[in-house]
């Protein structure tokens, strides 16, 4: 149990240290599976967040990147789901920093399937 407790520890400093310098979440995803790629070999499944708010999202890269890590790593079960995108109420004015954008779940339903 104190090697469990230590492995957290250090993987929890070295995710804040990653997060200081990298620009976006698939940045960061890449260099922490650089470090940690056993970390996924192990997955039975995953749930995939992406924030499509974020400054400079690149969604769908992010999510195919998730997908073929996934996959490589033979991950039964996935799931991604993404922040909404501001949206109010049909006639609402849209939120200052959607900028004309346009949400990837906010274009019809998207199904994804990892074949082997």
């Amino acid at each position: 149990m104190p090697n469990n407790i230590e492995a957290t520890r250090k993987y929890i400093r070295d995710f804040d240290r990653i997060a200081s310098h990298t620009k976006t979440a698939l940045d960061l995803y890449n260099e922490m599976l650089a470090i940690y790629p056993e970390r996924i070999k192990r997955a039975h499944g995953v749930f995939l967040v992406t924030n499509f708010q974020e400054h400079g999202a690149e969604e769908l890269k992010q999510a195919t990147a998730a997908v073929r890590a996934a996959k490589d790593a033979g991950v039964k079960h996935f799931v991604w789901s993404t922040l909404p995108d501001g949206q109010g109420p049909a006639g609402s004015p849209p939120a200052p920093w959607q900028a004309g954008r346009s949400a990837p779940h906010r274009a019809g339903p998207c199904v994804a399937q990892l074949r082997r």
